[in-house]
């Protein structure tokens, strides 16, 4: 994904070639990993620092939207506590412990992915890694922003 991010960043000929590149990109990608392209290329699209056209724009909304308003309940078996493995949510306690060595914006953005992913249903097997790859993308996408500005 992180490698995506950076092919995006670089720009395509025009608006409407680099919306049909991101439509067809998130509708091959891994839910997780399109999530993540998603959730690090919205902020920058949104305000015009990637070049993309209207249908690129709205594809690309519609995965982050999700994302940024999680809507939705979680439902597991245990009446112990939920951070642990054995009582609760598979993804939780894995979420929760890379969540706690996080801080600041990093951790914000990580928490939000995560719970989407919780939401929605999807295996968070490993966090960590998850949230490595949110960061990697999103530092791309600030480090263009730096040069552009």
């Amino acid at each position: 994904v992180e490698r995506r991010v950076a092919t995006i960043l670089a720009g395509a000929p025009d608006p409407d070639t680099a919306s049909v590149g991101i439509k067809r990109l998130l509708a091959i990608m891994d839910p997780d990993e399109a999530a993540i392209l998603a959730l690090a290329l919205y902020p920058a699209a949104l305000e015009g620092h990637v070049e993309l056209g209207t249908e690129g724009l709205a594809a690309l909304s519609k995965v982050a939207q999700p994302i940024l308003n999680v809507s939705g309940s979680a439902k597991w078996r245990g009446t112990k506590d939920i951070t642990h493995p054995m009582y609760g949510h598979e993804g939780f306690s894995e979420c929760s412990r890379a969540l706690g060595k996080l801080r600041g914006a990093r951790k914000e953005r990580a928490r939000q992915l995560f719970y989407h992913l919780i939401v929605e249903g999807h295996s968070v097997q490993d966090a960590t890694s998850t949230e490595k790859k949110l960061n990697t993308c999103v530092s791309k996408v600030t480090s263009r922003l730096t040069r552009a500005a």
